[in-house]
């Protein structure tokens, strides 16, 4: 029966990945101990031949040896759900002095960047105190520009003359500079 239970749980969870856990798992499909706890239990794998693993698993060895490693994994969890979220609520209640941080850090920057901004309009309200009026652009004297007319006389006289020649003479020379380049 345990496995059968399980095992509806594991369909129901694959259907439901990404819609909130709290409208959607059926909580009663998960196994009931003996001392009346609904548990669910999960196992990964840790490659200790990666440095980043063995990282982590020292640190979870450490958090197991102090009874402090599902509180841990739960709360970091929920963190990276609320962080991808954007939200910052689980943040501000596991890590508040983070918080008080950002918060600090944001004021400066704010309070710099208006005081900086009031520096700059006081400078600029000093300039045009200071500042004379422009004086008005003088207009440009332009001469007035006539359009020429088209002239038959502005072309190139094209004068056509009969070849003197029968074109023998000129296909000959052409063929003789055509070999003289293949040579």
């Amino acid at each position: 029966m345990f496995d059968y239970e399980l095992q509806k749980f594991e369909q129901l969870a694959q259907r439901v990945v990404g819609v909130s856990t709290d409208d959607v798992y059926r909580w009663d499909y998960i196994p009931v101990a003996a001392d009346g706890r609904r548990q669910l239990k999960f196992r990964f794998n840790l490659d200790v031949n990666k440095l980043q693993d063995r990282i982590v698993a020292g640190h979870l060895l450490g958090m197991k040896a102090k009874r402090r490693m599902t509180t841990i994994i739960r709360d970091a969890i929920r963190l990276y759900v609320d962080l991808s979220r954007g939200n910052v609520d689980v943040l501000g209640e596991l890590f508040p002095e983070i918080v008080l941080k950002l918060q600090a850090q944001n004021t400066d920057r704010v309070g710099q960047a208006l005081q900086s901004l009031a520096q700059s309009q006081a400078l600029m309200a000093e300039a045009m105190m200071n500042k004379a009026p422009a004086p008005a652009p003088k207009p440009m004297a332009l001469q007035p520009v006539t359009p020429t007319a088209a002239d038959d006389d502005d072309m190139p006289a094209l004068v056509m003359r009969k070849a003197a020649s029968d074109g023998k003479a000129a296909s000959a020379n052409f063929l003789a500079s055509a070999f003289a380049l293949v040579d």
